[in-house]
């Protein structure tokens, strides 16, 4: 069945503005390739959670619902850890309860309305502490009866490590808790390639991926059995992986290096 692909965008400066977006770049690729499932996708917004001086971040969105034809709406984050909120309203402007359906990967909540009546309702996404990232609002009607699940996307299709290639292990031995943990170690990405990072007995340690300059890269969570992160290579060079606790904990840490090589075979 064909996914329905339809973007919108509010204005102008915004289409030109997201289209050089690395962000909304992998949220075209997400929301262009959802599986709708028990779900059809009705459409999709694209929109940055906008960082301007001390204002704070406000967006509302109108819709229709009733008991028998009830919404969902699918709200990914690229930034897991941005601050978004939300809340909907009926046409007195009396909040409605909402429920979470699932909440698989970290980032992305599937949620309906809990009890209404047939009427017009608007939805409220805002953050009292914007960081510029940038997020997709997806509006889906239900198709088929039965279990509501959040829609895949092919963005999780390689968090199967059976079918990744093992690069390399670092390993993390801490004997102390007195001190705070930084390791740094390097690596040549190839651009156009996923890989992927899984820990095994982590207790609080946390990655981060710089390039050359230094400039922080985008890791992509993926909550499940395992714990894995994915990042994407947009320009071939030497990264660095940077392991690291503010407060340690006694622990001997694996970080398992992986690469996609379908993705590498694609580009």
């Amino acid at each position: 069945m064909k996914t329905i692909k339809l973007i919108i965008l509010f204005t102008t400066f915004s289409i030109s503005t997201y289209s050089q977006s690395k962000c909304a770049d992998n949220l075209l690729t997400f929301t262009s390739s959802l599986d709708p499932d028990s779900l059809k996708v009705d459409f999709n917004l694209i929109l940055s959670i906008k960082d301007y001086e001390d204002i704070p971040f406000y967006e509302e969105y109108r819709f229709t619902s009733s008991p028998k034809d009830p919404q969902y709406f699918l709200i990914k984050k690229m930034n897991p850890e941005a601050s978004l909120g939300y809340k909907v309203f009926d046409w007195d402007n009396t909040e409605i309860e909402t429920q979470t359906i699932q909440q698989k990967v970290k980032g992305e909540s599937l949620i309906t309305l809990r009890k209404h009546q047939s009427g017009n309702y608007k939805l409220v996404l805002y953050s009292k502490d914007p960081d510029g990232s940038c997020i997709s609002l997806s509006k889906l009607k239900r198709k088929k009866a039965g279990e509501i699940k959040i829609p895949s996307s092919k963005l999780n299709q390689n968090t199967d490590l059976k079918a990744l290639t093992l690069l390399k292990e670092y390993n993390v031995n801490i004997k102390t808790d007195d001190l705070p943990v930084l390791k740094e170690y390097s690596y040549v990405l190839t651009k156009g390639t996923d890989y992927y990072f899984y820990w095994e007995k982590n207790e609080n340690l946390k990655l981060r991926i710089t390039n050359s300059k230094r400039e922080e890269q985008l890791l992509e969570s993926f909550d499940g059995n395992n714990k894995i992160e994915k990042i994407n290579c947009e320009k071939t060079g030497i990264y660095y992986f940077i392991i690291y606790a503010k407060e340690a904990k006694p622990q001997e840490s694996t970080l398992k290096f992986y690469f996609d090589e379908q993705s590498r075979k694609s580009n």
